[in-house]
């Protein structure tokens, strides 16, 4: 008998919170409908040590001109790796125009930049893929890795 009613216990209890969850209603917005996600959804990833990043890719002259700034906490970072691509678009795939690997100091202001400038050709669509990596002592804290939208020039 004790065994039926442990028994029967244990069956109530597993099940309990799934009826739970099945009978909660949806979340609905304001004007009560359910929400819906779109392309344009944001994923922002939260970050111990980079604050900030900010790149530029503009075009002057025949050259790509590459731009990518990092914002740091200055006590827990003192050189950020950049490793960069700047490739271009060549029917439905990319193409690498060109890469570079710097290595630089972060600032007293907590800043690490990073520019460089390529050789293009006009009428092409472009876009950088790059990484960040940050180091504290010859220690990896964080890597971020980006690439930017299309951009033609």
């Amino acid at each position: 008998m004790k065994k039926k009613i442990l028994f029967t216990l244990v069956i109530a209890m597993l099940f309990s919170p799934m009826s739970a969850f099945a009978a909660a209603p949806n979340t609905l917005d304001a004007a009560g409908n359910e929400p819906s996600f779109s392309d344009e959804t944001t994923v922002i990833p939260y970050f111990t040590v980079i604050g900030s990043l900010a790149y530029a890719l503009t075009f002057s002259g025949g050259k790509a001109n590459c731009s990518i700034e990092v914002n740091v906490s200055q006590s827990k970072a003192d050189k950020v790796a950049f490793q960069v691509t700047l490739y271009k678009k060549v029917g439905l795939g990319w193409q690498s125009v060109t890469s570079w690997d710097k290595t630089v100091s972060v600032s007293s202001s907590s800043l690490a930049r990073f520019s460089q400038s390529a050789s293009v050709s006009s009428g092409n669509t472009y876009r950088l893929a790059f990484s960040a990596t940050v180091y504290k002592s010859s220690t990896v804290v964080e890597t971020i890795n980006y690439t930017t939208p299309e951009q033609s020039n």
